[in-house]
């Protein structure tokens, strides 16, 4: 596999799988080489279904239902595929952030993502003939300093997001330009990654290696949940079980995954206190 991908990416930055397929992409190394591709592989034995080249490193995945293939880039732009297409060519590309987009997230055909600029935008996919065009509906600025998470509750269309000024920030979808802002102070070196919970609280992965647990409502009464099993090394990425029963039909506990910097991955589970497996 690294032979076969070695001229296309480096550091590997980015990414994303849906079902069985995974995505994967970076940024070249090499000196004054700006260009990459993003390689959309089929599981389990990992064959290529294509190889998109980018005109800039690819900086954040994420896949659009069963359709669509979606990548940040270091320059500032969104770039879309279809997963059926022979991804030579992006079906379209345009200029979303003024810098690097960190971090991507989807709910139906909308699509969240927020950069370096310090702002959130949202766009959605719409079909012209066979297709798609990127159509931005809102567009906020929540900081002067770099956005590096950003996640949804879709259960209550929650959006949050946060970065380098160690805040989460809660808006509504439905009114994401005006309205009055939940502002939650959390962490340390920033806040790399976030995952909502289902149950009125939300965790931020933070660069000091943490996992910070603060609630969405009233008092924030944030805890650090990691003490001294934290990450060596910033936090980025998040995942939250899918909620599932047992035999009996009783619920079993949800978990956390986090994965670091450190290359270690962890599984925490939220509503105990022990150390994570």
């Amino acid at each position: 596999m690294a032979k076969q991908y070695a001229p296309h990416i480096e550091r590997l930055l980015a990414v994303a799988a849906s079902g069985k397929l995974l995505a994967v992409g970076g940024r070249r190394d090499a000196v004054g080489v700006d260009d990459s591709h993003v390689h959309l592989l089929q599981l389990p034995k990992l064959n290529a279904r294509f190889s998109a080249p980018l005109d800039a490193a690819a900086s954040a995945l994420a896949f659009c239902g069963n359709d669509w293939l979606l990548a940040g880039t270091a320059k500032g732009d969104l770039a879309i595929w279809r997963i059926g297409g022979d991804g030579k060519q992006p079906d379209e590309q345009q200029p979303v952030h003024d810098g690097v987009v960190r971090a991507l997230a989807i709910i139906d055909t909308q699509i969240l993502s927020v950069g370096d600029d310090g702002v959130l935008a949202l766009h959605c996919i719409e079909m012209d003939g066979d297709r798609p065009r990127l159509r931005e509906q809102a567009r906020r600025r929540l900081s002067e300093q770099a956005l590096q998470a950003v996640a949804v509750d879709s259960a209550t269309a929650t959006i949050a997001a946060a970065g380098a000024d160690n805040t989460i920030v809660i808006l509504p979808l439905a009114n994401l330009s005006d309205a009055e802002a939940r502002v939650i102070p959390c962490g340390a070196r920033g806040i790399c990654a976030l995952s909502f919970t289902g149950d009125g609280r939300i965790v931020a992965g933070c660069g000091d290696g943490s996992i910070r647990v603060c609630f969405l409502e009233g008092a924030i009464d944030e805890e650090n949940r990691s003490g001294d099993a934290a990450h060596q090394g910033p936090v980025r990425s998040l995942l939250f079980s899918a909620a599932l029963n047992d035999e009996q039909g009783r619920p079993l506990p949800r978990r956390l995954f986090s994965l670091g910097e450190d290359g270690e991955l962890k599984v925490w589970t939220l509503d105990q206190r022990r150390k994570p497996r």
